[in-house]
This record gives C-alpha cells, sequence and structure tokens, in this order.
C-alpha cells in the first residue's frame, strides 16, 4: 500500500543512491585520507547515513566503501591511503577480500549488525534501524564459533543491584508495552488451544539466515526443528509459525513444513503471539530471538543452535558452548544485550538516543496503528 511513509522512504532512497554514487566517484580520486578512516565492506546505499552518523560518534572521519568485486590486492591498496583504517563489515560479509582482510589481522576489524530493538517493520522493507550493534573484537553475536563482544561481556560482568533493578524494569515495560524487534502490527486473534493439553510453539526462521549458518551447526532447517519437537514431544500438539519475513514472501522458503501437516498446526495467518503464549507449554528455535523474547515473558524455551542467549542456564540447550562458563539471569543477559551492547537511534535525525526514549517512540508510533 502507497502510504507518506513509504513514498518518504522511496524518495529518501532515491536521495542516497545519487548522493553516495557521486561522492564516490569524487573519493575515488583521492590518494591519502587523513585521520581514521572506515573502510567498509557491503553496505546498502539506504543504510549509510544512518550508519556514518554512528561512526562519527567513534571518532571516524572518512568512508570508503567497497563490495564483492573488490579483490584484496585492491583492498590492501585503498588501506596503504588511510592514516588509519578500520575494517568495517555488516554482520558476516560475503565479500572474500574483506574476510580475508580480517582474518589477517593486520588492522582493526568491527562487525556491525541490528540490535535487538530494530524497527517498526522488517529489514527487508529497507526500514532503517533504529538500533545497531558495534563489535569491535572482529566477533558479532550470532556467530557462536567464535568468541564475540557481547559474549564476553556475558562471562565477565557483575552487575549491581542498581543495574539488575533497572534491567528489570526494562523487561517489565518491554513486555508490557508488546516491544519486540520488528514491532509488527498483528491481529489480536486468540488462536483456537486447548490449554489443558501439552501445547509446542516451533518458531520458523529464514533459513538462509547467517545466524542458522553461524549458530546452528546440527539442525538448520525449519522441518528438522520441527522434527526435534516431534521427537522429543510425542504426544503433545505441535504449532509452527513461519518466520514473518517468509510469511510475507519477502524470504524464501527453502523447507516445506506442510510435509507434517498430519502432525502439526501450521499457523498461517495473523497470530498474536506475546498474546496466545501462556497456551504453550514450551517453545522451539533454532538461533531465533524469538527465543528470547518468549524467555523474558516466562516461556520455557528449547534451543537447538547457539544463540546469544543460550549457554548461560535459562533455556534448555540442545548444544553446549565450553566457552560459555558462567550461569546468568535473564535480566544479566537483556541488560548485557538491550542496555549496554546496542547503540540506540533516533531513525528520522540519525542522532544517537537511549533504551527508554526508543522504546517510549516505538510504543507510541505502535498506538497510532490502532
Amino acid at each position: 500500500m502507497l502510504t507518506l511513509t513509504n513514498l518518504r522512504r522511496h524518495f529518501r532512497r532515491i536521495k542516497d543512491g545519487i548522493y553516495y554514487n557521486i561522492r564516490g566517484a569524487l573519493t575515488s580520486k583521492k590518494t591519502n585520507y587523513s585521520g581514521t578512516t572506515a573502510v567498509v565492506a557491503n553496505m546498502a546505499v539506504w543504510k549509510r547515513s544512518t550508519i556514518e552518523s554512528v561512526l562519527r560518534e567513534e571518532g571516524i572521519c572518512n568512508f570508503i566503501y567497497f563490495n564483492n568485486r573488490s579483490s584484496i590486492a585492491q583492498l590492501r591498496n585503498l588501506v596503504q591511503n588511510c592514516e588509519e583504517a578500520i575494517l568495517i563489515i555488516w554482520g558476516m560479509s560475503k565479500c572474500a577480500a574483506a574476510e580475508e582482510l580480517a582474518s589477517e589481522g593486520q588492522i582493526p576489524c568491527w562487525r556491525m549488525e541490528d540490535g535487538f530493538i530494530r524497527s517498526i517493520g522488517l529489514g527487508a522493507t529497507h526500514i532503517l534501524p533504529s538500533s545497531v550493534i558495534i563489535d569491535k573484537t572482529g566477533g558479532i553475536y550470532f556467530d557462536a564459533s567464535k568468541p564475540s563482544q557481547l559474549e564476553t561481556t556475558l562471562n565477565n560482568q557483575n552487575l549491581s543491584d542498581e543495574e539488575h533493578n533497572f534491567a528489570q524494569q526494562c523487561i517489565d515495560k518491554v513486555t508490557s508495552m508488546g516491544i519486540t524487534k520488528y514491532n509488527l502490527h498483528e491481529a489480536s486473534n486468540l488462536v483456537s488451544i486447548n490449554s489443558d493439553q501439552d501445547n509446542i510453539l516451533v518458531l520458523g526462521q529464514c533459513e538462509d539466515d547467517v545466524s542458522i549458518l553461524f549458530g546452528s551447526p546440527k539442525i538448520r532447517s525449519n522441518t528438522e526443528l520441527i522434527q526435534l519437537a516431534i521427537t522429543e514431544n510425542p504426544h503433545s500438539n505441535i504449532y509452527f509459525r513461519p518466520h514473518p519475513d517468509v510469511a510475507a514472501g519477502l524470504r524464501k522458503k527453502y523447507s516445506d513444513p506442510s510435509q507434517f501437516q498430519d502432525r502439526i498446526t501450521i499457523i498461517d495467518g495473523p497470530f498474536a503471539m506475546w498474546e496466545n503464549l501462556t497456551h504453550f507449554n514450551r517453545v522451539y528455535v533454532m538461533s531465533s530471538l524469538g527465543g528470547f523474547e518468549a524467555a523474558i515473558r516466562g516461556a520455557s524455551v528449547r534451543v537447538a543452535g547457539m544463540p546469544f542467549y543460550s549457554g548461560w542456564g535459562i533455556t534448555d540447550d540442545y548444544l553446549t558452548c565450553e566457552r560459555r562458563t558462567k550461569k546468568c539471569t535473564l535480566t544479566e543477559i537483556f541488560y548485557a544485550a538491550y542496555i549496554q551492547a546496542p547503540t540506540y537511534i533516533q531513525s528520522d535525525t540519525g542522532e544517537r538516543t537511549d533504551f527508554a526514549t526508543t522504546i517510549n517512540d516505538i510504543a507510541e508510533q505502535k498506538m497510532k496503528q490502532l
């Protein structure tokens, strides 16, 4: 549907495309860069203005963008022209040159990714993020194959009573306001479920998501997750909820849960998940943030992969991670992941803000949609 917001977003993408093409042509002629320069891999044009505003506050003066077509020789040449260079990679880039340069360890590598309270609407529709996470260790929170800054924080943090109380207050606000990562407007329909029976909710994911590739080494598809739930709960009612991006046709469906149609119920239509959560005895996920969002709402969560919140004692884990040596509470994980790790951004201005302002703004916008 064409709305004023969508129209503004469309023209902003056109304006940004023109601006960055012109700037790229001009900066390509430069032979040296003074100050700290971000050499940025595969950053979508529509994200650049927001990301630059965040990184400038980290002391970065210049930005050079490159993509999959860049060779490692070209990349090294760019770095040599910089007084001080930092390699910036969004998530796990498919750019071979960027990953090779990162593995060499000759310059600092920072990885960036959306935070856990992202926006009202899906990232696939080019809605700018309300939060981002910068990992200055070269890891990233969804890659369980190596340490990340968030994992190190959880292994070492000791919260004060004041910080514990603040985290719990924030959890209470998030759950009472209905705040989630994407804050999609879902009809308040209650699925017909017999609460007297044992009911399992399986949360589907986009199966080509990097969080599965790097964070769920054993079970990698929705059908494998459903099969695990069936095997472990042979007498339970099992409900499968497809990922919103897949349900909306924005991401590809790789496996076919309908092969289990004689054993499961597929929830295809609108589904107010958190209003229905009390009807389920357990929630099954691979690496989905939905597992943590369910846990802070009191659900028992079975995790097949190794997302940032598993391995600390708050979930029933299919896998183990020897690096995660500490037992953490829900409030400790929430504090590290939602309060300490992200940079919160006013999506309309690009200016920094804080957690409380962000969730209040999102709650206000959600109310306007009702």
